[in-house]
């Protein structure tokens, strides 16, 4: 848990059991990748700047602070619920066509955004890969690439809408189930 003030990782990849990062504190990725084997919480307040590097996190994770993965393409996955309801998810730059992916693996995931997936940052993902069956999600727009990819055994997944600019893959190789 980091309290309060900065921290900066260096060399070498940083691999801890969980990480809840408070009011007032921010984490800045400088050196390699970070992995969270348990659940990841940005509280309201705090910020992870992932400055390019890749951020993998086991469990659930919550973002009600601020989650910068602006810089670079960053790859953040997640074993279990994504919620940025609460908070900021900035997955690419302004101005720059190049950006983050976020990959959810796991089974019966949720996916949580801000109901205002219209403003830039909001509910939005730059690239989405879901691996596997989710349970639920919210409205979320996806700025450049969608892709469903199904894992072995039956798979649901709660109903899609799309705009018509917006590319998909699906790597589904069964059935596709559209509730």
């Amino acid at each position: 848990t980091i309290f309060g003030g900065s921290l900066s990782l260096g060399n070498g990849n940083l691999i801890t059991g969980t990480l809840t990062i408070e009011t007032g504190a921010s984490l800045v990725l400088s050196g390699n990748d970070l992995t969270v084997n348990g659940n990841g919480t940005i509280n309201t307040g705090g910020a992870l700047n992932l400055n390019g590097k890749n951020l993998t996190v086991n469990g659930n994770f919550t973002v009600k602070g601020i989650l910068d993965a602006s810089i670079g393409t960053s790859t953040i996955t997640v074993g279990g619920n994504w919620d940025s309801s609460l908070g900021t998810f900035t997955y690419k730059q302004s101005g720059v066509d190049l950006g983050s992916t976020v990959v959810m693996t796991g089974i019966g995931k949720t996916i949580k955004t801000p109901s205002d997936s219209n403003t830039f940052g909001a509910g939005r993902f730059y690239n989405l890969e879901i691996n596997g069956e989710v349970a639920s999600w919210e409205k979320f727009r996806v700025y450049k690439k969608l892709s469903i990819i199904k894992k072995a055994g039956y798979a649901t997944i709660p109903k899609l809408t799309m705009d018509s600019y917006y590319r998909v893959a699906v790597n589904w190789g069964g059935d596709l189930l559209f509730d």
